[in-house]
C-alpha cells in the first residue's frame, strides 16, 4: 500500500519543463551567431582563396627552418655574455634596462630551444603558398635555388615586402629541377646569388 502512494506520489507530479534560458548579453549573442555562421563562411572563403590562387603544380610539407642542436657550451656563454649585460645595467641603476636584457635572455632561449613544425608549400598558378602566407608572383622580385645535399636545400624568394625581403622555404627530398622549371616560366631567376 505504501509503495503504491510512492508510485502514485511520483506519477502524479507534473513534469518541471526545461527553463529556457535567460536573454543574453550582446556580446554572447554575436558571439553565438558568428560560431553559428563559422562553417559556411570558411567554406565559402577557402572556396574563394583557391580560385584566387589557381591550380595547384606542386606541394610539399617541409620544416619552417633547419632545426641545429645547441650544445651545452653554446647555453653557457649566452648565459655568461646574458648575466654581464644584467650585472651592468644593474651597475648603472638602470633597472629597466636589466629587466629588458632579462627578457631578451629568456626569448632567446625559447627560440633556441623551440623545434621546428611542418608546414605546406604549394606552388600555385599564381602564387606560392607557404602555410597561411600567399606570395603573390607579382609581388616577388627573384628567387634562386641553393642546393648542397647534406647541407643547404633552400628555395628562397624576394619580396617587396620591407620587413620580410627574403623567404627561405626548405626543399628537403623535393626535385630541384622541377620547382625551378615551374618557377622560371613566372620569376626571374638569379643565378649568381651566392648564399653566406
Amino acid at each position: 500500500m505504501a509503495q503504491q502512494q510512492n508510485q502514485n506520489q511520483y506519477t502524479q507530479q507534473p513534469r518541471q519543463q526545461p527553463q529556457q534560458p535567460q536573454s543574453q548579453s550582446f556580446p554572447r549573442r554575436v558571439r553565438n551567431a558568428v560560431q553559428a555562421q563559422q562553417p559556411q563562411f570558411g567554406f565559402v572563403q577557402d572556396e574563394q582563396q583557391r580560385i584566387d590562387e589557381g591550380a595547384s603544380l606542386m606541394t610539399w610539407t617541409p620544416f619552417e627552418y633547419e632545426f641545429q642542436e645547441k650544445e651545452e657550451n653554446w647555453y653557457l656563454t649566452g648565459g655568461i655574455i646574458a648575466a654581464l649585460f644584467i650585472a651592468g645595467a644593474i651597475l648603472l641603476r638602470n633597472y629597466l634596462m636589466a629587466v629588458t636584457f632579462f627578457l631578451l635572455a629568456v626569448v632567446i632561449y625559447i627560440y633556441a630551444e623551440r623545434k621546428p613544425r611542418r608546414i605546406l608549400v604549394e606552388l600555385k598558378e599564381f602564387g606560392i603558398r607557404s602555410n597561411t602566407t600567399f606570395y603573390k608572383y607579382k609581388e616577388l622580385t627573384k628567387f634562386w635555388i641553393v642546393y648542397r645535399p647534406g647541407d643547404v636545400k633552400t628555395l628562397n624568394l624576394e619580396t617587396n615586402n620591407l620587413f620580410n625581403p627574403v623567404v627561405s622555404i626548405q626543399i628537403e627530398d623535393k626535385d630541384p629541377n622541377q620547382i625551378r622549371e615551374i618557377l622560371k616560366q613566372r620569376l626571374y631567376e638569379d643565378l649568381e646569388h651566392q648564399e653566406s
